[in-house]
């Protein structure tokens, strides 16, 4: 069992330094690419109604929080003045009313490409992943004694 253990840790550590370079290359690469702009909703596939039974299903709900992924239709000016319409996705608490605007990336190249996920995500995400890195690194027995109290 600690073998397997010892190797488990070391799957763990790995996947979390993958996933820290992997974030940080996003990271850089949106705040080079992408460049932010204020989109008005124009229109979305998320009805009223759906809301309404989105909220109440949710009334009842013990735990956990659902959301839904909705698509939407957006406009926006780019820094040179050019208007964009961009189909648009992005995950929305389920149930809750719509915003008229929204704060979005768009590629500088393709201004259609548009993305809710901007460079500050990445690189949030890449010192969460570099900071169990770093505790995987420093402890651990630690992190062998807290899976192995998920398995029992």
């Amino acid at each position: 069992m600690i073998r397997e253990m010892d190797g488990f840790i070391t799957i763990l550590l790995a996947v979390a330094i993958f996933v820290t370079l992997i974030s940080v290359g996003i990271g850089f690469d949106t705040m080079h690419r992408f460049s932010p702009a204020l989109a008005k909703l124009v229109r979305s596939d998320y009805s009223a109604m759906e809301r309404h039974y989105d909220h109440l299903g949710q009334q009842g709900d013990e735990g956990g929080v659902r959301f839904k992924r909705v698509s939407m239709r957006i406009e926006f000016d780019t820094p040179d003045q050019k208007d964009v319409r961009a189909h648009h996705r992005r995950w929305q608490l389920a149930g809750e009313p719509q915003k008229s605007c929204y704060f979005i990336w768009f590629d500088k190249e393709n201004p259609e490409k548009t993305t809710a996920y901007g460079p500050g995500f990445w690189l949030v995400l890449a010192v969460a992943s570099a900071s169990v890195a770093v505790t995987i690194m420093l402890d651990p027995a630690g992190w062998e004694e807290m899976i192995r109290g998920f398995w029992v």
